[in-house]
């Protein structure tokens, strides 16, 4: 009896083990590999000895937190040009995003800086006294199309042909005012490639400039603008439906006003967006209009539809006759009312501006099928410029 016992016992003893044998492989079969990091030893050492430093102030972050930003350059002639997000000279650039107390951001509020830096816990953790980690993110520009912008902290090495930023993730830095009105920035940042990048400045901070996401403005004519059919001779009418789903009390059409050397793709459905080729001026007319309108722009007085804060549209301005604002930082599929000019390449050239009020008709002569648009629209820079239509 006994010895059936200890037979039984090993069966179960042999079951088990077989059982967290499979087990055990199972498990290591799906075992994703963590990668190795380096030693903190083998870790690169750059020293960076910056020769001008510029501030930008970005604006309010949270309810608490506003953020500053600033670039060091070895090089004391290289520069960053603020409206295409680009630098320009040799040497090497660190960017800093500092997290500080709500400012104005105006000089007077440089001191807000002067403090001790360190890296966030999260991505999602904010708080005064940390720098922000950098990142890229993909947005339009009227240049560049689509491209890609660099936020946060970071290092360039402007000498690269085409150079491409190194995130900082890790590190501190301290940045103080002396009693002569200069300041000292020093500490050690990690990149995402490991290098150390120790740096120091002492000197002047330039006067402060106000950065503007994502690096553009939305208009950048320096005068009124006046176009006749001369100028933009051809039309393209595209009926979008009921695209915002809003009721069935009107229709959205986009009028087209070109040079002549754009031309507009055909689409083939209302949720595609519409694709401009060649170059010369363009203007976008974008008009809530009656339902019954069949290929034909009705005629009437178009009263402006604004944008609300985040963009949107009031459901209340969403009726026939209203012509709408244009939508902020959507350049490579503008919506809303624009005025632009395309390059061979199909990208902005040069002068643009997105329509932010003004008034706005159309009319037939007797017995023509032909629209005459007259407008006087106002782009949205302060003190506004007037885009003038007479299309007749």
């Amino acid at each position: 009896m006994k010895t059936h016992y200890i037979r039984l016992t090993e069966f179960f003893l042999i079951a088990a083990l077989f059982f967290i044998s499979c087990t055990k492989t199972e498990y290591i079969e799906n075992v994703i590999e963590v990668p190795t990091y380096p030693d903190l030893e083998d870790i690169k050492i750059d020293t960076l000895k910056a020769q001008r430093a510029d501030i930008e102030f970005y604006g309010a972050y949270s309810e608490t937190i506003d953020r500053w930003y600033i670039t060091l350059f070895s090089d004391s002639k290289a520069t960053y040009d603020i409206e295409t997000d680009k630098y320009h000279g040799t040497g090497t650039a660190i960017k800093l995003c500092l997290h500080t107390k709500i400012s104005s951001g105006k000089d007077k509020d440089i001191p807000v800086i002067a403090r001790n830096y360190s890296a966030p816990g999260t991505y999602s953790d904010l708080a005064i006294g940390q720098f922000e980690t950098g990142y890229s993110i993909p947005f339009d520009h009227p240049y560049l199309g689509k491209t890609d912008g660099w936020y946060g902290s970071y290092v360039i090495n402007l000498d690269a042909p085409t150079y491409e930023p190194l995130a900082f993730f890790d590190g501190t830095f301290s940045v103080s005012k002396n009693n002569d009105g200069t300041y000292k920035i020093s500490g050690m940042m990690l990149d995402d490639h490991f290098v150390k990048h120790h740096f120091i400045y002492e000197g002047k901070l330039g006067n402060v400039t106000e950065y503007e996401f994502p690096g553009a403005s939305d208009s950048c004519i320096n005068s009124d603008i006046s176009l006749t059919k001369k100028e933009l001779p051809k039309i393209e009418i595209r009926d979008k439906g009921d695209q915002y789903r809003y009721d069935n009390s009107f229709r959205n059409f986009r009028v087209y006003l070109t040079g002549p050397d754009v031309e507009v793709a055909p689409i083939k459905s209302i949720i595609e967006k519409i694709k401009l080729s060649g170059h010369g001026p363009v203007v976008l007319l974008d008009l809530f209009v009656s339902p019954d309108a069949n290929g034909r722009i009705p005629a009437g007085e178009y009263k402006f539809a604004p944008r609300e804060p985040n963009r949107g549209i009031d459901g209340s301005y969403i009726k026939p006759f209203r012509f709408l604002a244009g939508y902020p930082k959507r350049y490579s599929d503008p919506q809303g009312c624009w005025y632009y000019n395309l390059d061979e390449s199909g990208l902005w050239s040069g002068d643009y501006a997105m329509i932010d009020g003004g008034t706005l008709s159309v009319s037939y002569a007797e017995g023509s099928d032909t629209p005459i648009i007259k407008a006087e629209l106002l782009d949205c820079s302060s003190p506004a410029k007037k885009i003038i239509i007479d299309w007749k």
